[in-house]
């Protein structure tokens, strides 16, 4: 054998240990990618854990290696204790109620449910104030969120993000901090001001268990942007307590507060767990719903007769109440959550000016109630 032919063969042979070497890693990487996704076909069904399940479920959602996954969110909500099993499943059930069917919602242990969403990083914030909505009758709920991309584009890093974000205690909530954002909160001082805000529990307000105004003001563009977005129909119904002033100079501070509590009560009970509902800076209300104005309408007339017909107790006394109502939405009355918002108060203002028990839909006769100034071609 000359020189030629020994280096050709050692080429050769090179080359097939290289080729033969990539094709075992692929297959290697293959079968793990199936594990994590169908762990079902290496391991018996008995031997699958609850954990096993919810992280094969968002290896699904990372895809492979050569597909660049959609964005979705990561939530690990601790709620009561889920080792009762009718608790347990109450507790499901009102998760599965907030998020979509193609959601996932599966428990992770006796203390954590693991939910799966196809929510961007920046909707994520508006899910998680619903699902403490949703549970607030079962119990404290804290949240721990991540999101994909920012939180990485591995399923094990994804659940360690959102499980380092879970409050230890408390009905608070957190999202998990992208990589950047915590280099630069450990190379930067933030200024006094700056300081961490408080917990998340501070969302609700403690007397109605709404929302608490400035956190609906957050939140309100947020929602009618996400389904303005879907090209869906978005409502919202503002509600005003008739004469609860002299409910509280007549009865004292406590009956204004049981009615103002009552409401809250009846708002959650009666709308569905994916409608938003908050407290305004004054004593009234504001719900979001994903429905046509003229549906809310009959939304808002239902949630009135509801309230007509509770009763409220402060001490020694038992109070009936009403309340007035103003409905506007998208793409009837604007586009913004401001204009929405102006249009449905302007309604309000019209219902009081009628004599109050009513609920209206917004029109052109309610103009002159508006404070915004509005052009020809806003809508």
């Amino acid at each position: 054998m000359n020189w030629s032919d020994f280096i050709e063969a050692g080429w050769q042979f090179a080359l097939v240990t290289g080729l033969s070497f990539v094709l075992l890693c692929l297959l290697a990487s293959l079968i793990r990618f199936y594990q994590l996704q169908h762990p079902s076909l290496l391991m018996p069904e008995a031997e699958i854990d609850d954990a096993t399940r919810f992280s094969a479920q968002i290896a699904a959602r990372l895809g492979t290696a050569y597909r660049v996954p959609a964005p979705f969110g990561v939530l690990l909500a601790a709620g009561p204790d889920l080792a009762n099993p009718a608790l347990r499943e109450a507790f499901l059930a009102a998760l599965k109620g907030v998020v979509r069917r193609s959601d996932v919602v599966l428990p992770m242990d006796e203390h954590t449910v693991g939910v799966l969403v196809d929510e961007r990083r920046s909707e994520l914030e508006t899910l998680i104030v619903r699902l403490q909505q949703a549970t607030a009758s079962l119990g404290s709920t804290r949240v721990g969120a991540a999101s994909c991309p920012e939180n990485g584009i591995r399923a094990q890093g994804l659940l360690d993000a959102a499980r380092a974000a879970l409050p230890a205690m408390g009905a608070g909530w957190n999202l998990a901090q992208p990589a950047e954002a915590k280099v630069a909160a450990a190379t930067t001082r933030p200024a006094p001001a700056e300081a961490a805000p408080a917990g998340h529990d501070a969302w609700l307000d403690p007397l109605t268990g709404v929302l608490k105004p400035e956190r609906l003001g957050r939140l309100m563009p947020k929602f009618v942007a996400r389904y303005r977005r879907d090209g869906a129909p978005v409502s919202m119904i503002y509600f005003d307590v008739d004469y609860l002033a002299r409910y509280n100079d007549h009865y004292g501070q406590a009956a204004g507060d049981a009615i103002l509590r009552g409401i809250g009560k009846v708002l959650q009970q009666y709308l569905r767990e994916n409608d938003l509902i908050g407290r305004t800076a004054g004593d009234g209300f504001v719900v979001l719903l994903n429905c046509p104005p003229v549906l809310a309408q009959a939304v808002a007339e239902r949630l009135a007769n509801q309230i007509k017909r509770a009763t409220f107790s402060s001490g020694e006394f038992t109070l009936k109440t009403t309340v007035s109502g103003g409905v506007a939405g998208y793409p009837d009355h604007g586009r913004t959550a401001e204009v929405i918002f102006d249009a449905a108060h302007a309604a309000l203002r019209a219902a009081q000016e009628r004599g109050r028990n009513m609920t209206l839909l917004f029109d052109i006769s309610m103009r002159p109630f508006q404070t915004l100034n509005r052009g020809p071609d806003e809508f």
